[in-house]
C-alpha cells in the first residue's frame, strides 16, 4: 500500500493475496480497516473463485493479520478481471463483483467472453 500523498510506501505484505493468486479485485472496507481480494488468476491463467481477507490493526495501515477466518469463502463462479467494492446497507455487509472472466487468456479477446453480470455476495457474519 502506498501513501497518496507522499507516494510513499506504508505496507507491505508478500503474502498477501495468498495462494498464488494474481491480480485479484479489491474492495475496501475503510470503516472497519478491512481489504478484501476477490478473485483473480492462477498458474496458466485460470480464474479463481476464492475471496481472502485483510484486517489491519491500526489506523495507520501499516500492520495487521490475515482473516483466516474466511478461508473457505468463495464466489459464485471462478473470476478474474472483475470490478468489486464492499457495500454496507441495512447494517448487512456485502462484497459486489461486477463482470468478470473465466480465464486470463480471455482478457483482449471478443467482449463475448465477459460474464456480463452483477452478483451481491452477503459477507457470512462469521466471515467479517
Amino acid at each position: 500500500m502506498y501513501d497518496a500523498e507522499s507516494g510513499a510506501q506504508t505496507f507491505s505484505d508478500l503474502e498477501w493475496p495468498r495462494y498464488g493468486i494474481k491480480d485479484p479485485c479489491i474492495a475496501i472496507d475503510e470503516d472497519n480497516n478491512r481489504i478484501y481480494a476477490v478473485g483473480g488468476w492462477k498458474n496458466e491463467g485460470q480464474a479463481v473463485s476464492r475471496i481472502q481477507g485483510f484486517q489491519f490493526t491500526d489506523d495507520t495501515l501499516t500492520s495487521g493479520a490475515h482473516m483466516d477466518s474466511i478461508d473457505g469463502w468463495v464466489l459464485d463462479t471462478q473470476r478474474y478481471g472483475s470490478t468489486c467494492f464492499y457495500w454496507k446497507y441495512n447494517d448487512k455487509e456485502y462484497i459486489v463483483a461486477i463482470n468478470g472472466m473465466t480465464d486470463k487468456s480471455m482478457e483482449y479477446q471478443d467482449k463475448e467472453n465477459w460474464m456480463n453480470d452483477i452478483v451481491v455476495l452477503p459477507i457470512p457474519t462469521d466471515k467479517a
